[in-house]
């Protein structure tokens, strides 16, 4: 199955590998995680491997559940 430009969304994207694979798929990919280092990994991750369509956000699950 591929992701026919259709949008993902990864909730804790951890080092990023799941939003890469799935950007490579062909998913526009929004990957979310509570620790901002985590996106930063994960963006630094898109970059090296040349995967264009992965954007992250910074969520607070504890902000979210209120």
């Amino acid at each position: 199955m591929t992701g026919g430009g259709r949008d993902l969304l990864e909730l804790g994207c951890g080092i990023g590998l799941v939003a890469l694979a799935a950007a490579t798929a062909g998913f526009r990919v929004l990957a979310t995680d509570y620790y901002s280092e985590a996106l930063e990994f994960t963006q630094a991750n898109a970059t090296r491997n040349g995967v264009e369509n992965v954007d992250t956000r910074l969520i607070d699950w504890a902000q979210a559940a209120r």
